[in-house]
């Protein structure tokens, strides 16, 4: 989750076309959701806290049901 949020805050315009690139809507809430709750990493800092925040998001669903909010079920 963390590397997925962090690739997508960075990678805004194709490298070839020069074009916006957006995410789809199921993608935009996950980053969304991610970052309510784990911050950019835009200096080094101890990760240890934010890959607990990461494993619980998936451990108790709470990721799921913020895509699902925003696409429907995923099932």
């Amino acid at each position: 989750l963390m590397v997925a949020a962090q690739g997508m805050d960075f990678s805004h315009v194709h490298p070839k076309t020069k074009k916006i690139m957006r995410a789809g809507k199921g993608a935009q809430a996950a980053h969304n959701f991610i970052r309510k709750h784990i911050r950019h990493l835009d200096k080094d800092r101890v990760l240890h806290d934010d890959i607990q925040t990461s494993l619980q998001l998936v451990k108790n669903g709470s990721i799921v049901k913020a895509v699902e909010k925003a696409i429907g079920s995923l099932t």
